[in-house]
């Protein structure tokens, strides 16, 4: 497929990639409907993702960026960023990168926490586990193919965080080491946060 169609059809499919994002809120939303205690930690928004983190061209969208917080669970922070799908992004890596960093301070167990949106991910965003990487206790590994994209999202447990990472761009392109990459520059934020 020549470039031009690329552009074309990575114009189609914005609107979806958007769609998803609202849909990763709204599952993690559902997923935390319990609640009891409170645990003080570093907030979402100091270890969650940034442009800096990404290479060039990538801009924040506004309409998904941003702090809020999971009723009777904690604080979380969601962040998007697209760059233009011109050959060269396309052929470089993701053309949309997302997180949602949730800290849990509810007696929700992290395991279970996590259970509950990897389930959520699967039925309600037709994503499926891939042994690409982990799919355990303390991590999920789950990707889709939509439109030509493919979808690759990798969300694990530290501390008292979840952190579930999204990219997504042309098959081959955007793979699991490469997210697992991504997530874990917000691993190593909570480390240096937390004085490990």
């Amino acid at each position: 497929m020549d470039s031009v169609r690329y552009l074309r059809r990575i114009r189609e499919w914005a609107p979806g990639l958007r769609l998803l994002a609202i849909a990763l809120v709204a599952a993690v939303a559902v997923a935390f409907m319990t609640s009891t205690s409170v645990l003080a930690g570093v907030e979402p928004g100091e270890i969650a993702l940034t442009e800096d983190d990404l290479p060039p061209g990538f801009v924040a969208d506004p309409n998904y960026t941003k702090d809020s917080a999971v009723e009777n669970i904690g604080p979380s922070r969601q962040v998007q960023y697209e760059r233009e799908p011109t050959p060269t992004n396309l052929t470089d890596g993701p053309v949309v990168v997302g997180q949602i960093v949730i800290r849990l301070d509810s007696g929700v167990g992290a395991g279970d926490a996590l259970a509950m949106m990897r389930r959520l991910y699967i039925e309600r965003l037709a994503f499926n586990p891939t042994d690409s990487g982990p799919n355990d206790g303390g991590t999920f590994t789950l990707q889709k193919t939509e439109n030509g994209l493919d979808y690759v999202m990798v969300g694990f447990i530290k501390e008292n965080m979840i952190i579930v990472t999204l990219a997504a761009g042309l098959p081959d392109v955007v793979n699991y080491p490469g997210v697992l990459e991504l997530a874990g520059i917000s691993s190593a934020r909570l480390d240096e946060k937390l004085g490990h």
